[in-house]
């Protein structure tokens, strides 16, 4: 809630999609109820409840869809996208997937569809990652979209960066 708080201050429009993902399915259920329970009387907020695994934004002529990345890999969530967001595919000029699980950057350009990035994230390892040995980097990318344009700007942030920024 400080997030969308913080977000709130800056933008006129806050767009809140929490993509579920195989470590917590029922976890991400009740939270996206809750925070469109929160901001149920703020009309600058939206929340997706939809229980689908895979979501989409339609931000003017560009797209943006997202996915944990579990249940699809890099190479392929592009069709999957396109087919079940064929409209607002078809809607838009520029189209951009997200998609985490990994833990590790990849960026792959779908000529005829979309770039599709995967991405690294900023918490720490936890007992699982630590004991099975995946080192993965840490960082979180800020992405400015256009309504016109598409990606118009990106700045790459680590934990090193962020340290102490709230205190």
């Amino acid at each position: 809630r400080r997030i969308v708080a913080m977000l709130l201050e800056k933008h006129e429009r806050v767009h809140f999609i929490l993509s579920d993902a195989n470590h917590d399915p029922a976890g991400g259920a009740w939270l996206r109820e809750m925070f469109a329970a929160f901001y149920e009387n703020e009309p600058r907020v939206t929340v997706d409840t939809s229980p689908s695994t895979y979501n989409v934004f339609e931000f003017g002529n560009t797209s943006l869809f997202y996915h944990h990345g579990h249940k699809r890999k890099i190479n392929s969530i592009d069709g999957v996208f396109v087919g079940k967001f064929r409209e607002i595919f078809g809607r838009t000029k520029y189209s951009y997937a997200h998609m985490g699980h990994l833990h590790s950057d990849e960026m792959k350009s779908a000529p005829t569809t979309m770039k599709v990035e995967r991405h690294e994230t900023l918490a720490g390892p936890d007992a699982y990652a630590a004991n099975g040995g995946w080192l993965s980097g840490r960082s979180a990318k800020v992405i400015t979209y256009s309504k016109l344009f598409g990606e118009v700007g990106r700045v790459t942030l680590t934990p090193e960066m962020v340290a102490g920024a709230s205190a």
